[in-house]
């Protein structure tokens, strides 16, 4: 299954620093989003304070689940419901705070939209393991969120993505980090903190 979100979802592109820019996501975010290149849709969900990244992506109903301090990715067919566990890839990078090595991309005075319906807005560069690149436009205030990333340099072949979010909001469905029995993860519920079964 691709994966985005700044794929690489808006958050791909994001590495915790204490010494970076400023620019710091919430600790949970859902987000929509829409890869530009594939037409592929979805909802990207980030838990800073679990480690958790989920990702529903359609038309082909794939959900991928990160354990960011495990680095491994739980792949789930919603259709058959089967598993399949993987590392995360050398690019799949996932952090609150853009890194000290951030590049500011546009003016400071940059912005999306026209006259008192533009939004502030912010790109920034990050490099990003075996040769990737990361651009990712924010929002300028807070809550930060991401507007669009361009990743390019990608290892799997892809090449490149870019991605749009919209309808951002400040929490995480924790339905979406749930993991079925056929995932054979340690601790699931402790993860997921629901208690459902198969």
């Amino acid at each position: 299954m691709k994966f985005l979100l700044l794929s690489t979802i808006v958050c791909a592109s994001l590495v915790v620093s204490q010494q970076g820019p400023g620019v710091c996501l919430p600790s949970r975010l859902q987000c929509m989003f829409t890869d530009l290149l594939t037409s592929e849709y979805g909802i990207i969900a980030l838990d800073f304070v679990d480690n958790l990244v989920a990702q529903v992506t359609y038309p082909t109903n794939g959900r991928t689940v990160f354990n960011l301090t495990e680095r491994m990715a739980y792949e789930i067919n919603q259709t058959t419901g089967q598993c399949a566990r993987h590392p995360m890839a050398s690019y799949q990078v996932y952090g609150q705070c853009l890194p000290a090595s951030a590049r500011l991309y546009t003016p400071n005075n940059s912005y999306v939209g026209l006259g008192i319906n533009s939004l502030d807005m912010q790109a920034w560069q990050v490099d990003l393991p075996a040769g990737a690149l990361a651009t990712v436009a924010f929002n300028v205030g807070q809550p930060t969120v991401p507007i669009a990333s361009q990743l390019t340099g990608l290892g799997d072949g892809t090449g490149k993505e870019i991605n749009f979010f919209f309808n951002c909001g400040a929490s995480a469905d924790p339905v979406l980090f749930y993991l079925p029995s056929t995932c054979n993860a340690p601790d699931v519920l402790k993860w997921t903190k629901i208690k459902n079964s198969d």
